[in-house]
């Protein structure tokens, strides 16, 4: 499955462990605090329970979107493209 992550991460240092664990996980950055992954529902519950004990739950939000692959389809990418291996629709607006 794809999931899109997005965080407000105040401390640096946290922010940085949580980017780390993203891409140990195979994730790649899309902007500064957004990352996309294809991730099995066994690794993503391991992700979900180690990115919880990097946080501070007080100060910080972090979301995890799970995105089909008839949603991902349906959107428009424009500007500079991510990863082409997330795309396989016929259409693409760069």
């Amino acid at each position: 499955m794809k999931i899109l992550v997005t965080y407000d991460i105040i401390d640096t240092k946290i922010r940085n462990r949580l980017i780390d664990e993203l891409f140990n996980f195979g994730f790649e950055r899309l902007q500064y605090s957004i990352f996309l992954g294809e991730i099995n529902s066994k690794k993503f519950r391991k992700l979900v329970n180690s990115s919880e004990k990097i946080i501070n739950k007080k100060e910080d939000s972090l979301y995890f979107f799970s995105l089909c692959e008839e949603d991902f389809k349906r959107g428009i990418f424009l500007g500079k493209a991510i990863n082409k291996k997330y795309i396989d629709c016929d259409i693409l607006y760069f």
